[in-house]
């Protein structure tokens, strides 16, 4: 079986932004008081309405559950792009763990430019996407968001 090397043309990291809240204990400290003040008010809530305790407890366990999604997609995941001389690829970080999501091949790849709206991707990219970059490897398009040097190369590859 042959085995190719793979030669190393650039890598980056594309993490979220921390706007207000820049420590992640901090973070930390504040979703646990926000926990116990949601617990805090279901209890109250359920005291004073005659709503049985299980549908306060269901709401609660729904609001917490879409809390923790919305801080993981938005404040914690970031991606790390890897461009070899044969593929560009994508991993998914949140924290210390890393998922390889996509390997693209760089001869399938067709374009490079800003986003359009009706652009359906899975999320590749960080921050909004009107600022992420469309790729499209195979008649397929993607959203990421590379850094400047990155995203030069890519235009260069995509002639």
């Amino acid at each position: 079986m042959e085995q190719r090397d793979f030669r190393l043309i650039h890598t980056e990291q594309s993490l979220p932004q921390r706007k207000r809240i820049r420590s992640d204990g901090i973070l930390y400290l504040l979703l646990l008081f926000a926990v116990l003040l949601i617990i805090w008010f279901c209890n109250r809530f359920a005291s004073v309405l005659p709503i049985p305790s299980g549908y306060v407890q269901l709401i609660l366990y729904a609001l917490l559950l879409v809390c923790a999604i919305l801080v993981i997609r938005y404040r914690l995941t970031g991606f790390r792009y890897t461009l070899t001389d044969t593929h560009l690829c994508i991993d998914k970080l949140i924290g210390h763990r890393e998922t390889n999501l996509l390997m693209l091949p760089l001869d399938k790849l067709t374009a490079v430019g800003a986003c359009d709206k009706g652009v359906k991707s899975p999320r590749l990219y960080v921050g909004k996407r009107k600022d992420a970059t469309c790729i499209t490897v195979d008649g397929k398009a993607y959203l990421i968001s590379p850094g400047p040097e990155l995203k030069e190369k890519l235009i260069e590859l995509a002639r």
